[in-house]
């Protein structure tokens, strides 16, 4: 039962510090120990401009290797429009991707919550920017 909480804690603690960060959303109801984000959209940013920055952050933390997340590429199989093609006036649908995170490990700590926050507004800062990848924060 003790890991259950600990692991539980360590989620609302992730959601608590992305939603003090203010660069993420979380994309559902959190109810365990899974968290599906996405970046909030800045002014023109479009689905598929946003669906590269998170495939651009999720390759980043990969390579880095002090955490691992999964990179959903059809979130819950819905389709969004994106924005309007000023050049051809069509709209298309496209997928929702969002970083997905699993805790599973009962020995994080706790602070790991917010230097996981801090790592991802890091990169998804050097992918808005078009920053070389690095392999630190």
């Amino acid at each position: 039962k003790a890991a259950i909480a600990h692991l539980l804690a360590f989620t609302r603690r992730l959601v608590s510090a992305l939603d003090t960060g203010g660069a993420f959303q979380v994309l559902h109801r959190v109810d365990l120990n899974t968290v599906a984000i996405a970046p909030l959209p800045m002014l023109g940013e479009t689905r598929t401009h946003i669906n590269s920055l998170v495939q651009g952050v999720r390759d980043r933390v990969v390579s880095n290797g002090e955490f691992l997340i999964n990179l959903d590429r059809g979130l819950a199989g819905v389709k969004v429009k994106d924005e309007t093609d000023s050049h051809t006036s069509r709209t298309s649908h496209v997928d929702i991707y969002a970083l997905r995170i699993v805790i599973t490990n009962p020995l994080v700590d706790l602070s790991d919550a917010e230097r996981l926050a801090d790592v991802l507004t890091h990169y998804l800062d050097l992918e808005r920017t078009g920053r070389t990848k690095t392999t630190s924060a």
